[in-house]
């Protein structure tokens, strides 16, 4: 995908655009000096083949993998083995704050674009990682309004994604209605023209 990176000015650059045309199982990512790098080994490529062979190719193994009671963990590890991803980075470690400020400097701009059409703007995520990804007193100094979802109980979380699928159910899409409805009716009400209540 293309990727962007902040310059000398601490302005958003876009970078891999277009995208080349990558060899299959590669993967690629930006790195401290914007530069575009392959982090992919031996190993990974191996794994990704074998996937592509057996889980995408092959209808009866896929059958017979879905139906066994596998651990999630291990699934994602296997899965985690073929398509390796940047490790997340911790407040403190190297590039975090770059991190940070690369994210924040996207929502600037998406909320500006967003504005500059008549529209607001409203973000919205998981309290934890938009305090990890941003952190909310950056949010605040952007001017723009947030309004996070906090994570499930233990008993509500399996009830929350379809199983072994990280896409929510029709009871985790109303969960997080619920949560951001009132923010998204307080956005609406000072959006509206006046004397426009039917809006």
């Amino acid at each position: 995908k293309p990727a962007f990176v902040l310059d000398d000015d601490n302005k958003l650059k876009l970078v891999n655009s277009p995208v080349p045309n990558y060899p299959i199982c590669s993967a690629y990512s930006v790195g401290d000096q914007g530069q575009v790098q392959r982090f992919d080994g031996h190993f990974a490529r191996m794994m990704c083949r074998a996937q592509i062979l057996l889980f995408d190719r092959s209808a009866l193994f896929s059958f017979i993998t879905l139906r066994i009671d596998w651990n999630p963990r291990l699934l994602s590890k296997l899965y985690f083995a073929a398509a390796p991803r940047v490790a997340t980075l911790r407040e403190g470690e190297p590039g975090h704050d770059r991190s940070r400020r690369i994210t924040g400097a996207l929502v600037t701009e998406l909320s500006r674009q967003v504005e500059s059409i008549g529209a607001r703007f409203l973000l919205t995520g998981k309290k934890d990682e938009l305090a990890a990804d941003i952190g909310f007193d950056a949010i605040r100094s952007m001017g723009v309004i947030a309004s996070p979802i906090d994570m499930p109980s233990k008993s509500e979380e399996p009830m929350m994604h379809f199983l072994r699928d990280s896409h929510y159910t029709e009871y985790g899409h109303q969960r997080v209605v619920d949560q951001i409805l009132p923010d998204l009716e307080k956005l609406i009400r000072e959006f509206q023209p006046a004397g426009r209540e039917d809006l």
